[in-house]
C-alpha cells in the first residue's frame, strides 16, 4: 500500500502528487455535473415535475393536477403523498402544466350571458325616432347657443366702447380770467417784448374755451396814443379751440417787436419809433374782464 501511495518514476514527486490531484479535481467536477443534471432532470423533493409538452389541454383537469400522489410518482422523488399538501403548491403546478397559462378560459356564465346579449333584438325603429327627435332639439339649442354668443358679443363691443362724452358748452366770458407776464418791466427802445398770455376757466364745470382774433386782441398804449396791436397783425393770434375743465388753464405766447404798428392789418410797422416812458400792454378777450402788464421803455 506504501508503494502504491508513494511515487516512483524518473520525475520528481511533486510533479506525480500534482498529477493526482488534478485527477481527483476533474473527478469530482463530473461527479457534480452530473448530479446537478440530474437534479435538475428530476425536479427538486418540494415541487412537482413540468408535465409533458405533448399534453392536451383536456388532460390536465383539476383532478389530476390537485393530486399529490399523481405528481409524486411522476418526479419519482420518492415523496410521500402525505409529505405533498394539496393546497398553494398544486395550484402552481396546475398553471405550470396548462400550455394555455396567463390565458383565462371563458366560463360558461361568462359565454352564457354573452349570447343572451347578442340574441336580443335591437328596437331600430325606436333609435331612429328616438335620434329623428332628438335631431331638431339639438340644431334649435344649436341655433339658441349661436344667437346668445352674438348678442353677448354686441353687449361686449357696446360695453368696450363707451359713448363719446356730449361737447361742453362755450365759456362764458364773463367765468374767464385773464392773465398776462413778461420776463421784465423795463425794456430798452426797439426791443422785443415776449407776453405769457393765460386764460383760466373759473366757473364750475367744464366749457369749450375758443381763441381767435376775432374775439381777442393784445394792444400796447402809451396814455391814449395806441402803439401798437395785433388788430393790425390778425395771423399774431392763434386759433385756438380747447375744452376747460374747472380752474383749467389754457396759455399761449405773442411776442411785440418794439415798434408801432400801421393800421388796416397789413402786418406793417410805422416807422417811428416809441419814446422812452411808461407803457401797457393789455390783454382783451371780448366779453371778459381785461388784464394789464407795466413797461418801462429806456
Amino acid at each position: 500500500m506504501s508503494g502504491v501511495m508513494r511515487p516512483v518514476g524518473p520525475e520528481s514527486q511533486e510533479t506525480y502528487w500534482v498529477r493526482r490531484a488534478l485527477v481527483v479535481g476533474i473527478m469530482l467536477a463530473l461527479l457534480i455535473i452530473v448530479l446537478v443534471f440530474l437534479i435538475n432532470l428530476g425536479g427538486s423533493p418540494g415541487q412537482a415535475a413540468p408535465p409533458a409538452t405533448t399534453a392536451s389541454p383536456s388532460s390536465a383537469s383539476p383532478s389530476t393536477t390537485s393530486s399529490p400522489v399523481a405528481s409524486a410518482n411522476k418526479t419519482g422523488s420518492g415523496a410521500s403523498p402525505s409529505a405533498a399538501s394539496p393546497s398553494a403548491p398544486a395550484t402552481r403546478t396546475s398553471a405550470t402544466a396548462s400550455p394555455t397559462a396567463g390565458r383565462k378560459p371563458p366560463s360558461p356564465t361568462t359565454s352564457g350571458k354573452a349570447k343572451n346579449t347578442t340574441a336580443k333584438p335591437t328596437p331600430g325603429p325606436t333609435k331612429a325616432a328616438s335620434s329623428a327627435a332628438k335631431k331638431p332639439e339639438a340644431s334649435a339649442s344649436a341655433r339658441t347657443k349661436k344667437a346668445d354668443q352674438a348678442s353677448s358679443k354686441t353687449d361686449s363691443k357696446s360695453e368696450s366702447s363707451p359713448a363719446k362724452p356730449a361737447t361742453p358748452a362755450a365759456c362764458e366770458p364773463a367765468k374767464l380770467k385773464a392773465g398776462i407776464k413778461s420776463d421784465r418791466h423795463q425794456v430798452r427802445i426797439g426791443n422785443t417784448v415776449e407776453f405769457r398770455l393765460t386764460m383760466t376757466n373759473r366757473s364750475a364745470q367744464s366749457c369749450a374755451f375758443d381763441l381767435s382774433s376775432d374775439n381777442y386782441e393784445l394792444k400796447v398804449y402809451s396814455g391814449t396814443d395806441r402803439i401798437w396791436s395785433t388788430d393790425d397783425c390778425a395771423r399774431l393770434v392763434p386759433d385756438r379751440q380747447q375744452t376747460l375743465k374747472a380752474g383749467q388753464t389754457a396759455d399761449w405766447k405773442i411776442s411785440w417787436n418794439g415798434k408801432r404798428s400801421q393800421h388796416g392789418g397789413s402786418c406793417t410797422n410805422r416807422p417811428e419809433l416809441p419814446q422812452s416812458g411808461y407803457y401797457y400792454a393789455t390783454s382783451q378777450l371780448k366779453g371778459a374782464k381785461p388784464v394789464q402788464y407795466l413797461l418801462i421803455l429806456k
